[in-house]
């Protein structure tokens, strides 16, 4: 702040005047009551001096800091606090001459200098802030109240300045936390941050907000307001967010910001609408409140619920969720109406439970996760959940050039890079889930090396038991870096999933469990490649289309219908639908085929009861890569009647085609060829 430097005063005309000196604002208020209009005074006084002229139409006016009885402050610019009479020397309290520089009409902006106030009180911001990197310090720890309050202005910005709230737990010292968490998450005294309500068109940049005993920064009910550079640590309490934005606030913006240290949200925005985060930082988030008696977790990024909910380049770590979408039924929210839509974009979650979370709580939801990264070393750790628990077909969730990496070094029973819960019961039309591009590692060993339906790659799970709903899955060009794409699911009788996966390399879909299977309804796989054991429960259509079998690899099916064109090299193809199913089987394959029959028996299995004989249509080639054979068959049928075959083209080192049960046998319409 500059020094006052007086050379001379002059009148409007330009003449040269007079002016009577004085040391201080009290010897100005003892000066002769039967002034002149425009006769002029120098206060002297360093911090509140100045040139004043007197007016008499304002005698009767004294707000502490530009009109004392008549006497007017010449000034340009903003408002020096110090003329209000503020110290700022880090030991008066300063709450009283502050709150009566923002209670003074006539400017809207007030300077503060780099120096510390102590404050004991709320004070209610109604100009502008420039702060010049000042330090309010609430020096009061028996209240828990916000140190700055902004309401019902517009137009104004908040700029270079920091709070310390000193919040302690009750009956401690400043910045102190509970010995015993369970019994003190949500006692907090101390300082605030700023409540801000109803506010628009504002503008708040470079501040640092620290030891709050809530909030560092909530806006509710606030509109066209952007936050730049906002650096919190230590907000405390069940609501210690960083950022809270919510109850109907509307187009907000939060750039280039970080909360550390907080007991509940890093940045959070409810019931609002175009809200976005860019470029923020949330990290070491607690989960006190609901690990100790609280109702909410912890999480980096919340929106819930918030229409056009945008985050991009952010980083979430140290969390219990990095970013976290969700959708909600409330009444009082003005955006209730309006689609509910979300985008995370570019952003990165690092050691958190889980990464990244779309949830159709109670409402439809469309949300997409792109270009994102989620990186976990922490126990029962999941990359990416998608939640469908309302909004039937009106609720999608896209994934989209992701990367999920879980390393979970105590070999948890929950590893997953997608999960999938599908509890939407009473919808008609199902959730569509979209897997694109994306890469998964599991770490620490082979998820098959687990015991729990939860480790893999995608993997479905009922959060609720015998609750779920439709579901359509489409998995294009997924790649699982550990060697395999592990598809898992614990339902044991839902069918109605429907899955495509397209492009896809490795997959395993049932492991570890021998006899178990994924539960779907119709399942169709593209230009897939599959090896170890997979087993497909679906209970009416598996389509293979340009897929392989390699590496001793057993496809196994339970569906009605088996369809597609497949290449095995070296692996089998089992197709023995439920014995309960009153629906005639189908299966219509054209197989190209090598394996060696002599050692490892036949290729292809089937088991038809014996009541509901199939459709059974065979074409392709099937090509023995080892010694000749006449005691072991290219299809094996646990039951009599296959015997049909069109255009099939078999290797006669294999005398027999067919071992239908004991019998040896061969099939009709078939070519036998000496293949090389």
């Amino acid at each position: 702040m500059s020094e006052l430097i007086i050379d001379k005063i002059t009148t409007r005309d330009g003449s040269n005047v007079g002016a009577i000196v004085v040391a201080d604002i009290d010897e100005l208020l003892l000066l002769n009551t039967n002034k002149e209009i425009n006769t002029t005074a120098i206060v002297k006084d360093s911090d509140r001096g100045g040139v004043f002229i007197y007016d008499g139409a304002q005698s009767g006016v004294n707000n502490g800091g530009t009109i004392f009885n008549g006497w007017v402050r010449q000034y340009d610019g903003a408002v020096n606090v110090k003329w209000f009479g503020a110290k700022f020397d880090g030991v008066t309290d300063d709450t009283v001459a502050i709150q009566a520089a923002n209670d003074a009409a006539g400017f809207n902006a007030i300077e503060y200098p780099y120096a510390v106030a102590i404050v004991t009180d709320t004070i209610y911001i109604k100009k502008s802030i420039i702060g010049n990197n000042c330090l309010f310090k609430f020096n009061d720890l028996t209240l828990q109240k916000a140190t700055l309050n902004i309401s019902s202005v517009t137009g104004l910005s908040f700029s270079d300045f920091q709070i310390d709230g000193q919040c302690t737990v009750v009956s401690g010292a400043a910045n102190q936390d509970p010995t015993n968490w369970s019994t003190q998450y949500d006692s907090f005294l101390g300082g605030g941050g700023i409540f801000c309500n109803q506010i628009s068109n504002c503008v708040f940049e470079n501040m640092f907000i620290k030891n709050t005993s809530s909030g560092a920064l909530k806006l509710t009910k606030s509109n066209n307001c952007t936050v730049n550079n906002l650096r919190t640590q230590r907000t405390r309490s069940q609501f210690g967010d960083g950022m809270y934005v919510g109850y109907n606030s509307l187009n907000i913006t939060v750039m280039n910001s970080r909360a550390y240290d907080f007991t509940r949200m890093g940045f959070i925005t409810g019931s609002s609408k175009n809200i976005s985060f860019v470029n923020c930082r949330a990290s070491y988030g607690h989960n006190q409140g609901k690990d100790y008696g609280g109702t909410e977790y912890n999480a980096g990024f919340w929106g819930e619920p918030v229409s056009e909910f945008t985050v991009e380049g952010c980083v979430a770590e140290n969390t219990n969720r990095g970013f976290i979408h969700v959708s909600e039924n409330v009444t009082a929210y003005d955006f209730q109406s309006d689609y509910h839509r979300g985008i995370f974009n570019s952003c990165i979650s690092l050691e958190n439970n889980i990464g990244f979370e779309l949830n159709s709580w109670t409402g439809s939801l469309n949300c997409t996760v792109s270009d994102c990264k989620s990186i976990s070393s922490v126990d029962d750790a999941i990359a990416y959940s998608a939640i469908c628990q309302s909004g039937g077909n009106s609720t999608v969730f896209t994934f989209e050039n992701c990367y999920g990496y879980i390393d979970d070094v105590s070999g948890s029973d929950r590893m997953s890079v997608f999960n999938i819960e599908n509890e939407d019961s009473g919808a008609s039309t199902a959730c569509q889930v979209n897997i694109t591009n994306c890469i998964g590692k599991i770490g620490n060993a082979a998820p098959c090396n687990y015991t729990g339906y939860n480790n893999g790659d995608i993997t479905f799970l009922e959060k609720t038991a015998g609750t779920y709903g439709k579901l359509d899955l489409v998995v294009d060009n997924y790649v699982g870096l550990h060697g395999a794409a592990y598809i898992k699911n614990k339902y044991s009788t839902n069918t109605d999933v429907r899955i495509e996966v397209n492009n896809t390399k490795n997959i395993i879909t049932t492991a570890p469990y021998p006899t178990a299977s994924l539960f779907v309804d119709e399942i169709e796989f593209n230009n897939c490649t599959f090896i170890e054991s997979t087993e497909i429960s679906a209970g009416a259509k598996v389509t293979l289309n340009k897929c392989s079998i390699v590496d001793g690899g057993t496809f196994t099916t339970r569906a009605i219908e088996l369809i597609g064109d497949l290449n095995i090299f070296g692996g089998r193809l089992s197709h023995y639908p439920t014995s309960s199913d009153t629906k005639k089987p189908i299966f219509r394959m054209n197989i190209h085929g090598e394996r060696d029959i002599a050692a490892d028996n036949y290729m292809i299995r089937t088991n038809y009861a014996d009541t509901n004989k199939p459709l059974f249509i065979l074409t392709g080639s099937l090509y023995n890569s080892g010694a000749a054979t006449a005691t072991n068959a290219f299809v094996y049928s646990q039951t009599a009647g296959i015997t049909e075959c069109i255009g099939l083209v078999v290797d006669a080192s294999v005398t027999y085609s067919l071992k239908e049960v004991s019998t040896l046998k061969n099939l009709t319409n078939e070519t036998i060829a000496v293949m090389h």
